[in-house]
């Protein structure tokens, strides 16, 4: 939460923050810390840089499918614009997706028998996201990777904290930058090897941690 202004300053253009849950409970059995409190002050901070800002939520059956209404009540009071996520089988969820799975049109019926019809806006191209209005104008997103995959147009790319370029989260075989960062012909020949491993299809599951991409 400190370093908002920091990263505003070295050129970042927008915020994306996980926000598992607005239950303090809830939220330490999700990410067996006590985070919750510093999750909100980091909304707050980057908010206040004036920044685009963005939460993620990652919906999962009987853990926090019941919160939608009040993170998107929070969203809309603190200025930020919340996105709802599937579960994707990544991980250690591969084995516990079928349990945990919440899909996209039992996020929207939800948010429907609370606030009412919910207008869905044009979708935008390479979006992950796929964006609603609530009667009371408040937009969020849905990203249903699981139901409604995007691979085809997926404009996406990662870059790993040790320098490591992936073409989808699903793809453990990446391209290593930080060996070529003084050189630009082959740093461009290392984005073009990249690059070339982004898949069209959607790859079914994979074994590795989410963390290990960012995620």
């Amino acid at each position: 939460a400190s370093l908002a202004k920091e990263f505003k300053a070295a050129g970042l253009d927008a915020f994306n923050i996980s926000l598992d849950t607005l239950n303090p409970t809830v939220c330490q059995q999700i990410n067996k810390v006590k985070v919750l409190k510093k999750v909100l002050t980091a909304i707050d901070l980057a908010v206040d840089t004036g920044l685009p800002t963005r939460t993620n939520t990652v919906v999962m059956r009987g853990q926090n499918d019941e919160e939608l209404p009040a993170i998107l009540d929070y969203a809309a009071s603190h200025g930020f614009e919340p996105r709802f996520l599937e579960l994707l089988r990544i991980g250690p969820m591969v084995a516990k997706h079928s349990e945990y799975f919440f899909a996209a049109h039992e996020m929207l019926s939800t948010l429907v028998t609370h606030y009412g019809p919910i207008h869905a806006l044009p979708y935008e191209p390479g979006s992950t996201a796929r964006y609603y209005l609530t009667p009371t104008l408040q937009r969020f997103g849905v990203i249903a990777s699981e139901t409604m995959a995007f691979c085809s147009s997926c404009t996406r790319l990662l870059l790993t904290a040790t320098g490591k370029l992936l073409a989808c989260l699903f793809i453990t075989e990446g391209q290593s930058l930080k060996a070529f960062i003084h050189d630009p012909k082959q740093l461009a020949h290392a984005w073009e090897q990249a690059l070339k491993r982004k898949p069209i299809a959607r790859i079914p599951e994979s074994s590795q941690e989410m963390y290990a991409v960012g995620g």
